[in-house]
């Protein structure tokens, strides 16, 4: 019966946002944890304040390859 209902409501859809947002902040964090590049506490406020799904997924390529947390918010 509800399978196909989509949530429209414009704060359903933010929430969702945010938690994507927040889920792909800490993929960024996990991948320069697993190649040892320091992220201190100011540079996870600076990801923090990043919402935007492009620039989030620029980031997280970017952490693959980065050697430091400019880097990764370079681009």
């Amino acid at each position: 019966m509800f399978e196909n209902y989509e949530y429209r409501s414009e704060l359903f859809q933010r929430m969702v946002a945010q938690g994507k947002a927040e889920g792909f902040a800490e993929a960024v964090l996990e991948v320069l944890r697993g190649r040892h590049i320091p992220v201190d506490e100011s540079d996870k406020a600076r990801l923090a304040t990043v919402t935007d799904h492009a620039a989030l997924l620029g980031m997280l390529r970017r952490a693959l390859t980065a050697t430091s947390f400019d880097e990764v918010l370079a681009g």
